[in-house]
């Protein structure tokens, strides 16, 4: 299951790091938790364990979706200034529970 999520971005200057991957991935255990809290401390704790003993989380998410020439890095940091009022990133899940 795919879910687009569209955020409108408010005040004059947005300012997320380049590898801005982590704080989203616990955003999403926090939100998923908020529905399912068991759920969300499984796939966080444990995860789904395939025979040779790997474990998965089962989602995904992709980059955050700026309009066209709507940020740039700032130079000498770690940080990329938005200078949209909104982005998109799309969340994929394999399992029905977690939507």
């Amino acid at each position: 299951m795919r879910i687009k999520i569209e955020f409108k971005l408010s005040g004059k200057r947005q300012v997320l790091p380049m590898n801005y991957q982590y704080p989203v991935s616990a955003w999403i255990y926090k939100v998923l938790a908020r529905g399912d809290n068991q759920f969300s401390e499984f796939l966080h704790e444990q995860g789904f364990c395939m025979e040779n003993q790997k474990t998965f989380k089962l989602f995904t998410f992709s980059n955050f979706m700026f309009p066209t020439h709507s940020f740039g890095v700032i130079k000498g940091t770690d940080r990329m200034e938005i200078f949209a009022d909104k982005a998109r990133q799309i969340l994929s899940f394999q399992i029905p529970v977690a939507a």
